[in-house]
């Protein structure tokens, strides 16, 4: 099982909600270098696991 964390970055599939917090299951995909020497991320929505609504 995987550490949970915090992201901050875009999410293919999803749309964020500032009415609800959600807990995600997402699959992340390395992409290859383009300008830099690192390779990079792209997160796609697996599933909603968790959501909790937030009191406006």
């Amino acid at each position: 099982m995987s550490q949970w964390y915090l992201l901050d970055a875009p999410i293919m599939g999803y749309r964020h909600d500032k009415s609800a917090q959600r807990v995600l299951r997402l699959t992340r995909y390395r992409t290859p270098p383009t300008d830099t020497k690192c390779y990079g991320s792209l997160y796609q929505l697996n599933s909603v696991i968790e959501t909790k609504s937030l009191a406006k």
